[in-house]
């Protein structure tokens, strides 16, 4: 069986000559889509098995880090992260991003 051919894609919102306004806009749209809808619930829900039933178990400082790859600025993960220390699951967020926009997720 031959292998499917390799696809490269980009976002447009990561090109450097794309302005920081769409940028925002972007990630902000996505954010807000999930501020609108329970989605996070349904996140923290699995999340939360996954660390609790046989999980790695909490980190040295006794809570848990979650890493967001390609994060643009945390989308659904502070939603998230409410709701699991609302289940008592202490959590700090690690955002990876090429074009990061940390001042948009604090």
């Amino acid at each position: 069986m031959d292998p499917l051919p390799r696809v490269d894609l980009f976002e447009l919102h990561d090109l450097g000559h794309t302005p920081a306004i769409l940028r925002t806009l972007h990630t902000e749209g996505i954010r807000f889509m999930y501020e609108l809808t329970n989605a996070a619930r349904a996140y923290a829900r699995v999340l939360s098995r996954a660390l609790t039933e046989d999980g790695p178990g909490a980190d040295g400082a006794g809570g848990y880090t979650l890493i967001d790859l390609c994060s643009g600025s945390g989308g659904p993960l502070p939603f998230v992260q409410r709701e699991l220390h609302r289940q008592g699951l202490h959590t700090r967020i690690m955002l990876t991003d090429l074009v990061p926009n940390v001042a948009l997720y604090q």
